[in-house]
């Protein structure tokens, strides 16, 4: 299909103000279909909810000259991306937030082919929360802010990257089972409140969890675990997380080679199991704190010794 513009200043997504880049009437949010938001400072509160499509968008990119707001008190975007199109190549099919400004509640549930988006790509000013129950294969966040509300889960094989901005990953479902595969940090300032599970990730064919490599992280995971994790920089702070009286559960496969990870503010008490602690790891330990296996590299980890 032809690529197809939002009219400057709409306020509703109905397929009438939808244009091609010739100019002729477009068709808006359809299956297959290539969008652009493009400018305006707007709220769009109008036929934001498109769940019936058969097999969903191929791509909705809203750049850098839009600042209003999509959905809100009104609901949430809606629509689904279409899974036959997925490539890590082409990073499709996409929604890729890049406005300077504003905010977008969007969701991919109540689908009629499949409640998921497939890249999530949040990279500009503004705010984007992720709502409703439905699942994201590839949240990729480099600046702006994500907060992802409780029903919205993660994809086997898979992992989300945050490599800046501020991203807030809310409380477990109340089943209990949507905690996240795998999340690469790499930058920004990010609060975790549910537990990781670990995941083979398919490009690669690697056993991933939570990988810490830079910039600030917080766990408040209440009694969920975290699986394989993986410090090399930045900072890892936890707060709460693992089921104290399963004390083989907390953290699974910890790999402390470098950063910090702080451990004193603990609420509650943790069982750790330290595969390797490196030198050039700081570990700031607490009294709730108990490490069932240390293997060190060389002196290990300053602040365990």
């Amino acid at each position: 299909m032809a690529n197809e513009i939002l009219n400057t200043g709409a306020t509703s997504l109905a397929s009438g103000n939808w244009k091609t880049l010739a100019g002729a009437a477009g068709s808006g949010i359809v299956d297959d279909a290539e969008l652009f938001i493009q400018n305006g400072s707007q709220a769009v509160t109008s036929d934001i909810s498109w769940t019936a499509l058969t097999n969903g968008i191929k791509s909705l990119d809203i750049t850098a000259g839009f600042s209003g707001t999509i959905g809100g008190s009104s609901g949430s975007m809606a629509f689904q991306t279409r899974n036959s199109l997925f490539s890590q190549t082409t990073q499709l099919p996409r929604v890729r937030y890049e406005a300077s400004g504003g905010a977008v509640y969007y969701t991919a549930e109540n689908a009629s082919a499949n409640d998921e988006v497939h890249y999530l790509q949040v990279n500009g000013g503004g705010n984007m929360y992720v709502t409703g129950t439905c699942s994201v294969r590839r949240l990729e966040l480099q600046a702006g802010r994500v907060f992802v509300s409780q029903n919205v889960g993660s994809t086997a094989n898979y992992r989300w990257v945050f490599t800046g901005g501020v991203g807030t990953i809310d409380v477990v479902n109340s089943g209990g089972t949507n905690d996240i595969h795998a999340l690469t940090i790499t930058g920004g300032q990010h609060l975790i409140k549910r537990g990781i599970q670990g995941t083979t990730v398919t490009a690669g064919s690697r056993t991933e969890g939570l990988t810490v490599a830079g910039g600030n992280v917080t766990v408040d995971a209440g009694s969920r675990n975290l699986a394989a994790v993986t410090v090399t920089g930045g900072q890892l702070v936890v707060l709460n997380c693992g089921n104290p009286d399963v004390p083989t559960a907390g953290i699974t496969n910890l790999l402390a080679l470098g950063g910090t990870i702080d451990f004193s503010r603990l609420q509650r008490p943790l069982t750790v199991t330290l595969v390797e602690d490196a030198p050039s790891c700081v570990i700031i330990p607490s009294k709730l704190l108990t490490i069932t296996t240390r293997n060190a590299i060389g002196r290990g980890a300053d602040g365990l010794n």
